[in-house]
């Protein structure tokens, strides 16, 4: 008959716990590689300075990471991508494919032909089906946008776009989407856009203002500096068949304060309908309009109003109202 010995289980449970420790680190150690291998080989014109995995909370951290090819350069101080940990512990043991990921950066620069853009943050949430074997033939479905601190510059810094906070979200399906390349089929795939930017503003250059100080000198809001900085822009945009319904468009500028919506037709440019609530629009921009609609015998009144503008009948003359509130 055997005997018992006291320290048995304590020296089972312990191998059991050397095991998983070892597995544990055996995962890490495979799924870095093959976080590695794959991101070399899908991505060639991707470069970093370093990677950090950690499965338990599904991100890796990737150091001073650097995107380069024909279109665009992208540079960021550090990029974080997050997925859910279970995939992460899938990819090990042969999965190919995510449902979602979640990108966090810092520091970002992105250069295309004349145009400079600047993130101090970036967060990007992306749900679909992407398949690691065969990125180009990944499905996106929803993609979520936070910006804080954005700025957008042109070519020898004549035009500058900034915001303080920007909420994006886009829903759709896009399939083979590095085939993209014109709006219109960027358009059709899309079925739901929202927009919410905080403190937006344009800054012209000297150089602009001058140019159209000449070229327009009765439009002196044009050159003020204070005309296009603003408080809020919102809008979300509902894509059918043969329609855009533009709705909760809600802006709030120095020389304009309005909500409303709108329907357009893609098809049919010159059919929409149009209907804003102006609560506040500049004195320049009112006196300089009611030169015009005068000539239509149409008044901007004082004050807020209400505009509507409806051109989806094609046999009846456009229908032009401001309305006193």
């Amino acid at each position: 008959m055997k005997r018992y010995h006291p320290m048995r289980p304590v020296i089972v449970l312990l191998s059991i716990v050397c095991i998983l420790v070892l597995l544990f680190y055996a995962a890490l150690f495979f799924a870095q590689k093959y976080l590695t291998s794959f991101v070399n080989e899908e991505f060639e014109e991707l470069s970093f300075t370093s990677m950090d995995i950690s499965l338990f909370k599904g991100e890796v951290r990737i150091e001073d990471l650097q995107f380069v090819n024909e279109q665009v350069t992208v540079y960021a101080g550090a990029a974080t991508l997050m997925v859910k940990p279970a995939e992460i512990f899938d990819m090990v043991i042969g999965a190919k494919e995510l449902s979602a990921f979640t990108v966090h950066a810092e520091e970002v620069t992105a250069i295309q032909e004349d145009l400079t853009l600047h993130l101090t943050l970036l967060d990007v949430e992306v749900t679909g089906r992407f398949l690691l074997e065969n990125f180009e033939s990944s499905v996106i479905t929803h993609v979520a946008v936070q910006i804080k601190e954005g700025l957008t510059v042109t070519e020898e810094n004549l035009l500058k776009v900034l915001v303080g906070e920007l909420r994006a979200e886009v829903f759709g399906e896009y399939r083979d989407f590095a085939s993209l390349d014109s709006v219109q089929e960027l358009l059709e795939a899309t079925q739901e856009f929202y927009l919410d930017a905080q403190t937006p503003e344009i800054v012209l250059s000297e150089t602009v203002r001058e140019e159209l100080s000449v070229k327009v000198p009765l439009s002196s809001w044009l050159t003020d500096e204070e005309s296009f900085v603003g408080e809020n822009l919102s809008l979300s945009l509902k894509f059918t068949d043969d329609t855009v319904e533009i709705q909760d468009v809600s802006l709030s500028f120095s020389i304009l304060e309005a909500e409303g919506s709108a329907v357009l037709s893609p098809s049919r440019p010159m059919q929409m309908r149009i209907d804003l609530t102006v609560s506040s629009l500049s004195d320049a921009i009112r006196k300089e309009l009611n030169t015009i609609l005068m000539m239509f015998f149409q008044h901007i009144p004082e004050g807020a109003f209400q505009f509507t503008l409806d051109t989806r009948d094609p046999v009846s003359p456009p229908l032009i109202r401001f309305s006193p509130m």
